[in-house]
């Protein structure tokens, strides 16, 4: 007798189980409860500060000539020496900038929208879960019902066939 229910409520709940799995609705819901958290995070973002990071890294090569008057101190003429090189320099920037809106009217106006809606979707989401487990249990106790009826249907249909069965044969004796 305890194996009975015990068995139909494992069943119901392997039901339930399935439902939480296929059902569209709740299905549905889930991903707009998510979609709704995701935009409530990103309005959140444009309060928080904001980090930026940059480095650059070059090297510069000069060809250079440089042309000096030069005296002879013997025969006294002027005269110009070159002296030709290469300078080679290397340059490295680095940046970080960090920056934080002191006030934006219009994100906080954004992030609060984003609260409200992701609010929603969670009582969206939580009426599908409650809708889903009064539809699971309904179904599954009309299947339980019907059966019931069928199992009474063919007893009475046997209770009857016995009671034709007597009545044949109380008539031919």
């Amino acid at each position: 007798v305890l194996a009975g229910p015990a068995q139909a409520a494992q069943n119901l709940l392997d039901t339930y189980e399935q439902a939480l799995r296929n059902d569209p609705d709740l299905l549905g819901a889930e991903a707009e409860a998510g979609a709704a958290g995701a935009r409530y995070r990103r309005a959140r973002g444009q309060l928080l500060p904001q980090l930026s990071a940059s480095a650059s890294y070059s090297t510069v090569t000069q060809d250079q000539t440089f042309e000096r008057p030069e005296n002879d101190g013997a025969t006294g003429a002027d005269f110009f020496s070159t002296d030709d090189g290469a300078t080679t320099s290397d340059q490295q920037s680095y940046s970080l900038d960090l920056t934080q809106p002191l006030f934006n009217w219009r994100a906080w106006q954004e992030k609060d929208a984003a609260d409200a809606e992701r609010a929603a979707a969670r009582a969206s989401l939580s009426v599908a879960e409650q809708d889903l487990i009064v539809r699971v249990a309904r179904s599954y106790f009309d299947v339980l019902a019907a059966r019931d009826a069928l199992r009474a249907a063919r007893e009475q249909r046997r209770s009857i066939r016995r009671q034709l069965d007597r009545a044949e044969a109380a008539y031919s004796a």
